[in-house]
């Protein structure tokens, strides 16, 4: 479940020494996401990121990890249903990132219909009331929703963001992901927790 007060742990080698990669998936992954919490995190130097900044991070950077059907001719849209602390965090952290070469565009939406056009749909935790007609709304489309709240990924949300041992975390649900037609790297795959 989202917590404003999590505080994320980043964990970097000191200088000088390398850690042995046996997985090098793993490894590109990590590098993208620590790369992209760095140029987002607007904390002050020696402050660890917010866990809003971390998961605007991960957020960013599922738009390389999962292939949508046909070919994306607009700039990559995320839209943001019920959590305005992340829409900000995205809005910062979108100003630095880019997708194939095209700025990510950050919408705050208050009505499920207005999700057109977008590629990723977060859903935040104050919509778990109405997360079966949100997902009812976006059936049969290709778009990639995320969560940040206890049991949205069972419910059918593809991607949930989640906090354990002080670190995000993410569960995907692959069938939801197969019904709208994404493709979900294997490289994520491995990272994550499946849930059916």
């Amino acid at each position: 479940m989202g917590n404003r007060n999590d505080s994320p742990r980043v964990t970097t080698n000191p200088p000088g020494r390398r850690r042995p990669c046996s997985n090098r998936p793993r490894g590109i992954f990590l590098t993208l996401v620590i790369g992209a919490l760095l140029i987002t995190t607007t904390a002050s130097a020696g402050q660890p990121a917010s866990a809003r900044q971390v998961k605007a991070a991960f957020i960013l950077n599922f738009l390389q990890f999962v292939e949508w059907p046909g070919t994306r001719s607009t700039a990559p849209a995320i839209g943001v249903l019920g959590d305005d602390d992340l829409t900000a965090a995205l809005s910062e952290a979108s100003r630095r990132t880019t997708s194939g070469g095209a700025e990510v565009t950050i919408r705050r939406l208050t009505r499920i219909e207005d999700a057109s056009g977008v590629q990723i749909l977060v859903i935040g935790t104050s919509e778990q009331s109405r997360l079966p007609a949100i997902l009812r709304g976006i059936e049969g489309l290709p778009v990639l929703t995320v969560g940040d709240t206890l049991g949205f990924a069972k419910a059918g949300v593809m991607l949930n963001l989640y906090t354990f041992d002080q670190r995000v975390r993410i569960e995907i649900n692959t069938a939801a992901a197969a019904r709208a037609q994404l493709k979900l790297s294997s490289h994520l795959l491995r990272l994550a927790r499946i849930v059916e």
